[in-house]
């Protein structure tokens, strides 16, 4: 049997160290990749404040947030967290 440093198990990253840093990364960009597929509607002036956070919230954040709970955070993780979800909130 071939033994691997790193593989994707049910969406979450599992690495041979259980080093979750990368795990948060991947799903910071996974977020990114939602967020720019919805990002003329949450630009759009057409949609109220309120119908475009309930969007993110239901459509983005979920993608990001998805097992968060088995997380262990570090500072830098949280920053990187708070950092990304800054970003979506600031163009909506």
């Amino acid at each position: 049997m071939k033994a691997v440093e790193e593989f994707v198990y049910l969406g979450s990253l599992v690495t041979a160290d259980n080093d979750t840093s990368r795990d948060i990364q991947r799903r910071i960009v996974a977020g990114n990749r939602a967020y720019f597929g919805l990002r003329r509607t949450l630009r759009s002036s057409k949609f109220r404040r309120h119908t475009k956070l309930a969007i993110y919230k239901t459509l983005i954040r979920p993608v990001v947030l998805y097992e968060h709970e088995t997380w262990t955070l570090r500072a830098e993780d949280q920053r990187a967290l708070g950092v990304s979800e800054g970003k979506v909130l600031c163009t909506i």
